[in-house]
Order: structure tokens, then C-alpha cells, then sequence
């Protein structure tokens, strides 16, 4: 058997490919039982298994080195919250990041056609990059160059010489323009900070409390009403149309001086993260340089956060598994909501926006339900919103709040409402 070892920055899905390319496998499974015959390992396929555990133990290494290494966790995993108070931590070779390990933050992969040429004339081979994998930035970032785009949910496990012959040119002019764009420029500089520098994971609190302090220091509002400019406004103004509009397509849909969930929430919600990307734009306008936005990362001071079971309760207020339930209820209308608790809209909306739920009229939210079922059918998120006409970020937002509980309540309510037979469908997220 030919065992290799993971080549600098290699995602470990394309390394998985590569060896059973070389081994001649048809599965993870195949290639992980000869890894163990070859190296006298025993596994209990039983068992849910965990490729990152394994191939560290294959290669005399500690787990944590494989996930920062080698595969998108320490960006897409970056901010999250965790009870601090009783010591917990966040850790990334946690089981229940097993599916996130073979991950990349977007549906397809990009690669440099520089690169695949120099890797053929000094390794022979050719392989893929963490850096490439990057949302946002469309060039690579040592040659200049517009990456190219490489469609297929299981592409990274195939050459990249070969996946090249079938890739998408980017626009060369628009890559070229947002790439000299200072802001722009500084986003690729501080997304590949947070990928490959940052040795720990972030609350979601302390940085949250960052940007708003900041905010305030710019005299941005910080609350839902008011007649400041907000986060929103000041990175809506300060990014390229073109570049925004394609990373982050609910911010075509931004109103002068309304609220935002998509980036607001970024300082609005201590318990909810967003995803990294939005993080990371924040920042940009944030800090002169990446550099300073780094290090303002790296030194962060943690601030007092009440723990979820010990959530002060007032009269009408209601924990986050009771928030997805009455969200569920009403299709994520808060008009709705609030008439059916005796609540304020302002209220509602409040406690949505740091549950991390958005506000939905009726349409949009039957619109999300049904894009949820082509998604559990196998579809592809950004198809099956693009088909339904769903908010992909507000369908994104659901996913990250509701329980395992709660997808299966909405499952089987939604595909008794609708005409088409979805017996065999089974919401396959787990908590």
C-alpha cells in the first residue's frame, strides 16, 4: 500500500482522495481498512467513526493538528459559544464536527491554474489548497491571478490537473478590480489570518461586544430603531457593489439606515454566532490593517455572559427552544408572533434577532419550509432556495438555531400541507 502524508495546506477530503486515487479505493471506508491493516491499527467500524482521530493515530500526530492543518474548521468553526463558566471549551475534533472535518465553506472549489502548473514541475503531481477554498477571495493570493471555479459536491477528491480541464474562468476584470480594492484586499489578508493564525476558537459574546464597542466609538447605532447609520450602512458604502453583491447576496436587499440582520447580527447577538465571512468584513472596516485586526483577536478580554439554563425569564419571555417552536408556528412572522403572545412587534423582533431567527413575511416563510424539504431530498441548499424563491441566509440562519426536535416537527407538519408525497424524506441533521 502507498501511504502518503497530507501536502502543506491540502484539505483533508483531497487528501482522502488522493490516497485512494493512489490505492486504488472506492470509499473512505476501503482506503481506512487497509490504512489499519497496513499500519497494525484496529477500528470499530461499528463505532461512529472519526477520520480525523484515525489519521492521527496513522501518522503519529495529535488530532488538533489535522483539523488546523487541514481542513477549514479554524475558519468556518472560528466564533462560536460555549459555557466558559463551567469550563467548557470549544473543541474542534469533537464528534459532532465529524461531517464539518471534509468540509469547505462553498457548494463548489476554486483552484490556481499557477499552481497546478508549478506543483506538476517540482512534485509531479498536482493538489488543492485551503486557500483557494476561501469565501470571497477569487484570486490566489501568491501568483494574482483569478482562481478557477471547479463544480461537483466530491470535487477536491479528484486531480486538480484533471478537475481543470472542465473549470469556469472567473471574470479576470472583476477579480482584478476587487483584488486592488483596499477593503477587499484586506478581507483576503485577514480571512487567511483567521485560517492559518489564530490558535483558538472565539466566543461569540467577546467578539460581539468588540464590534459594538467599536460601533459606538464611530457613533453607529447599536439597537434595532433609531435614526443613526448603522454597521450595515457602513460596510454597504464601503465595499465594492459588484464583490458584495456576489459574496453576500442578501446585502443587495439593504435599506439606508434598516437593520440588517445578515451583518448587523454580528454585534447585535452575544449567543448566536454568524458565520465567519461576515466576521470578517466587520473587521475590514474595523482596523486599518489586518494586522491590527488580528492582533485585536488574539487579545480579546472574555466579558460576562449569563449562561443559557441560568437566562434571567421575565413575564413573557421564552427560552430559545420555545423561540424556534412559536417561529415555527407563524412562519417566522413576527406581526404574527407578537398578536399571538400578547407581545410588543419590537419585542419579538429583538429576541429573534439574538436567537439568531429571521423575520419572514407568510409567503417567504412557506417558501423556506418547502426549500428545507428539497434540501432534505438531496437537493443542494442554494438549489432548492433558488427553486423555491427562499432566502438562502434566512434558511441558513433556521439550520444553525433548531434542534433535531424541531426540524422533524417542521418536516412533518410542512409535508402534510403540501401535495407532493414525501414519505421517504428524513431531515438528515443532527444536533
Amino acid at each position: 500500500m502507498i501511504v502518503r502524508a497530507p501536502l502543506p495546506d491540502e484539505p483533508l477530503k483531497a487528501f482522502l482522495g488522493r490516497m485512494k486515487r493512489n490505492n486504488v479505493c472506492s470509499s473512505d471506508a476501503e482506503l481506512f481498512r487497509k490504512l489499519a491493516s497496513r499500519m497494525s491499527i484496529e477500528i470499530d467500524e461499528a463505532s461512529r467513526f472519526n477520520p480525523v482521530e484515525f489519521l492521527a493515530e496513522v501518522y503519529g500526530v495529535m488530532p488538533i493538528l489535522f483539523v488546523r492543518q487541514h481542513t477549514m474548521m479554524p475558519f468556518t468553526k472560528l466564533v462560536g459559544w460555549f459555557d466558559r463558566d463551567r469550563g467548557e471549551v470549544p473543541d474542534l475534533v469533537n464528534r459532532k464536527y465529524l461531517s464539518s472535518a471534509l468540509r469547505i465553506p462553498r457548494p463548489h472549489a476554486h483552484l490556481c491554474p499557477h499552481c497546478v502548473v508549478e506543483d506538476m514541475k517540482f512534485r509531479g503531481i498536482s493538489y488543492w489548497r485551503r486557500l483557494h477554498q476561501l469565501p470571497g477571495v477569487d484570486w490566489c493570493v501568491k501568483h494574482g491571478v483569478a482562481l478557477r471555479r471547479c463544480e461537483g459536491i466530491d470535487i477536491l477528491e479528484q486531480s486538480p490537473i484533471l478537475a481543470s480541464d472542465s473549470s469556469l474562468a472567473l471574470d479576470d476584470d472583476q477579480v482584478a478590480q476587487a483584488r486592488e480594492h483596499p477593503l477587499v484586499a484586506r478581507y483576503a489578508r485577514i480571512a487567511e489570518g483567521l485560517l492559518t493564525e489564530i490558535p483558538q476558537s472565539l466566543h461569540t459574546a467577546d467578539v460581539s461586544v468588540l464590534i459594538r464597542d467599536w460601533s459606538k466609538e464611530q457613533g453607529l447605532r447599536v439597537s434595532l430603531n433609531g435614526k443613526r447609520p448603522l454597521l450595515s450602512d457602513r460596510v454597504a458604502e464601503s465595499f465594492p457593489k459588484a464583490w458584495l453583491s456576489l459574496h453576500f447576496p442578501t446585502s443587495t436587499r439593504k435599506e439606508a439606515g434598516v437593520f440588517a440582520s445578515w451583518i448587523d447580527a454580528t454585534w447585535f447577538s452575544r449567543k448566536v454566532a454568524a458565520s465567519t465571512a461576515l466576521y470578517v468584513l466587520a473587521l475590514s472596516v474595523m482596523y486599518e490593517s489586518s494586522d491590527e485586526a488580528l492582533n485585536a483577536l488574539a487579545n480579546l478580554k472574555p466579558v460576562a455572559v449569563p449562561r443559557k439554563s441560568d437566562a434571567h425569564r421575565t413575564p413573557g419571555a421564552w427560552d430559545t427552544g420555545e423561540i424556534v417552536e412559536v417561529w415555527m408556528k407563524h412562519s417566522g412572522n413576527s406581526a404574527a408572533i407578537a398578536q399571538d403572545l400578547n407581545l410588543s412587534n419590537y419585542y419579538v423582533r429583538k429576541r429573534l434577532y439574538e436567537a439568531g431567527l429571521p423575520t419572514l413575511g407568510v409567503s417567504a416563510g412557506i417558501a423556506m419550509k418547502r426549500a428545507l424539504l428539497s434540501y432534505w431530498d438531496g437537493v443542494s441548499l442554494s438549489t432548492a432556495c433558488e427553486s423555491e424563491g427562499a432566502d438562502q441566509a434566512a434558511v441558513k440562519s433556521f439550520l444553525r438555531v433548531a434542534t433535531k426536535r424541531h426540524l422533524g416537527a417542521l418536516w412533518t407538519d410542512t409535508a402534510s400541507s403540501v401535495s407532493t408525497n414525501y414519505e421517504s424524506l428524513r431531515p438528515p441533521i443532527s444536533q
